[in-house]
């Protein structure tokens, strides 16, 4: 008699588990902001307090300051301009540092008015430009559910930081004349970089991307 209702009982078990992941997925994966109405100052607030609990919490630089900066916020109008500032935030940011780590002779031909001793400003501009993604990467998380750990962005930055490396050293080549085709290479790379930036702005919210490995 119990060997009659196995069948049964492995199917209802797997109508439950079906259920269960399906439940799972679509809680995962629904879109419920956690505060619509919260301006992006108060968002910065918010973060000052709560820093930790930050999607990108491992793309942080490793000696960011919170409280060295006070950054000019302009609140975006919607999803798609927050993420449009986000990605200009983070891509300035990438090249600052892709530049930050070159010697100063390459510094000053890559960047116009770049002189000796003016690493400083250089840091401070890089400090700058990541706060004002993560600013904005917790704007968007409170106001859009828009962030999310291996989402849109971290594909974008996981992609970016390698083709902003490349193009970086080649203009620098370029600039030397040690490779005269490197030119080509860095509008390629510039190509490149507008169709991620395209593919970001598109991607649905809260989808999850495996990591490339690059």
């Amino acid at each position: 008699m119990l060997s009659d209702l196995l069948p049964l009982l492995g199917g209802l078990a797997l109508a439950v588990w079906l259920y269960f992941l399906r439940e799972s997925w679509r809680r995962r994966h629904r879109v419920h902001p956690p505060a619509p109405e919260i301006t992006l100052q108060q968002a910065w607030e918010n973060l000052l307090k709560n820093f930790e609990a930050h999607p990108d919490h491992d793309l942080f630089p490793p000696a960011i300051e919170f409280g060295e900066y006070q950054l000019d916020l302009s609140e975006p109008d919607g999803r798609r301009e927050t993420r449009r500032k986000i990605l200009d935030a983070v891509t300035a940011a990438l090249h600052l540092e892709a530049i930050a780590a070159l010697a100063e002779s390459d510094r000053e031909l890559l960047l116009a008015g770049y002189q000796a001793g003016m690493d400083p400003m250089l840091r401070s501009a890089l400090a700058e430009a990541n706060l004002r993604w993560i600013a904005l990467r917790h704007y968007a998380l409170l106001k859009f559910d828009d962030a999310v750990h291996g989402d849109w962005f971290h594909q974008f930055v996981w992609i970016a930081g390698s083709y902003i490396r490349e193009k970086v050293r080649l203009a620098r080549d370029h600039i030397l004349a040690i490779d005269p085709s490197a030119g080509r290479l860095v509008e390629i790379y510039d190509e490149l970089l507008a169709s991620l930036r395209d593919d970001a702005l598109d991607a649905p919210s809260k989808k999850r991307f495996v990591r490339p490995g690059l």
